[in-house]
């Protein structure tokens, strides 16, 4: 039976120019790049050639830290409890996130940390006013997804930053680019966000693989040692 398939903006198929690379990768550039022997600083090379890719794929300046990491739930929870790391932290999310946004918030909302969620307008939009009432002094971080993985609904992330440094300079600003990371042309530096999630398999690419941009000389504490 032939399956018409219309589920891309879950998941997608690897391109075969993608499968080529990986095999590639894992047939000539399995050596330890952190080592000292000759074909190890080629791997090296390679991955800050990729770094190099995707960090100029996300700002013009190709500014920034990019951690890779197993996809995008990682990334974002990276953030989440990397910066909200006290009781006297307030966060702020945006409603109808991913899970890998709602659930490491309501983990800290139920350990006793103060989480406040941005409500929707009718079109699936932040209210912004909302959003202006819901930061206050103790709020370190916000956050929230370019594009609405259920509904597809595209936030004005001009807005919503605008809004959100017209009440603090401080807040770290974070936002879930899964749906929108190479779908279209967007600047993480000019917008002002300060981290931005991105992920592989949304993109043709493999699944287990993602990506964090991280302002210059922003923070976190870890959520893993070793």
């Amino acid at each position: 039976m032939e399956i018409i398939y219309l589920d891309n903006a879950a998941t997608t198929r690897p391109s075969e120019q993608v499968l080529k690379e990986i095999t590639r990768a894992e047939t000539e550039l399995f050596y330890n790049s952190a080592a000292l022997y000759g074909v190890s600083l080629r791997v090296k090379n390679e991955i800050a050639h990729s770094v190099d890719i995707i960090r100029k794929k996300l700002t013009r300046n190709n500014c920034g830290e990019i951690i890779f990491t197993s996809g995008a739930t990682e990334a974002n929870n990276m953030v989440i409890l990397g910066k909200v790391t006290n009781k006297r932290h307030h966060l702020v999310v945006l409603s109808g996130e991913h899970s890998s946004v709602y659930a490491p918030s309501m983990y800290l909302k139920n350990q006793g940390f103060e989480v406040d969620f941005i409500p929707l307008d009718s079109n699936g939009s932040a209210d912004i006013d909302a959003l202006k009432r819901l930061i206050r002094p103790s709020t370190v971080l916000v956050v929230f997804g370019m594009v609405n993985s259920d509904t597809g609904c595209m936030q004005e992330v001009e807005d919503i930053v605008c809004a959100i440094r017209s009440m603090s300079k401080a807040v770290h600003i974070h936002c879930d680019a899964v749906q929108a990371f190479a779908k279209f042309d967007f600047d993480v530096d000019a917008l002002g966000l300060d981290s931005c999630a991105i992920s592989s398999h949304k993109i043709n690419g493999p699944k287990g693989i993602g990506a964090l941009w991280l302002r210059s000389g922003v923070k976190l504490n870890p959520i893993m040692f070793g």
